[in-house]
């Protein structure tokens, strides 16, 4: 029983140790793991991320709460250009970014860098998470 347990074990490892896995640089992961509710600062607008989604497995989309309402953040699952580019869909306009266009403060750390920027805050309302101009 220990024995086929062990056998078993080390089958799975192998498996894994022998299979695909998507690589990607350090700078593309950290768009990937992007979640609802990471802040971002995106060409110097800071924003939230509310939902995301895959496009045809080809594009991640971020659905973001901007200070003037929502917008779309496009990042392309596989990319073979460098510096990774990114669509940017605010208002029916696109613009391509860089990925160095794209900050990202995860969850652990959300209101810290928004509340110190001076420029938006978050509030709480029954229609949930929004931004407000300081007073």
């Amino acid at each position: 029983m220990i024995h086929d347990f062990c056998r078993e074990l080390c089958q799975l490892i192998r498996l894994w140790w022998t299979g695909d896995r998507i690589r990607v640089s350090p700078v593309e992961g950290r768009l990937l793991r992007i979640q609802p509710g990471d802040l971002l600062s995106v060409a110097g607008i800071e924003v939230e991320v509310i939902d995301r989604f895959l496009i045809a497995e080809s594009y991640l989309c971020l659905i973001c709460h901007t200070p003037q309402g929502t917008a779309e953040l496009h990042v392309p699952v596989f990319s073979q250009a460098a510096p990774q580019e990114v669509l940017w869909i605010e208002s029916g306009d696109e613009r391509r970014l860089t990925a160095a266009d794209v900050e990202v403060w995860p969850r652990g750390r959300r209101g810290s860098r928004l509340s110190q920027s001076g420029s938006v805050a978050r509030h709480e309302s029954s229609k949930g998470v929004g931004f407000r101009p300081h007073s």
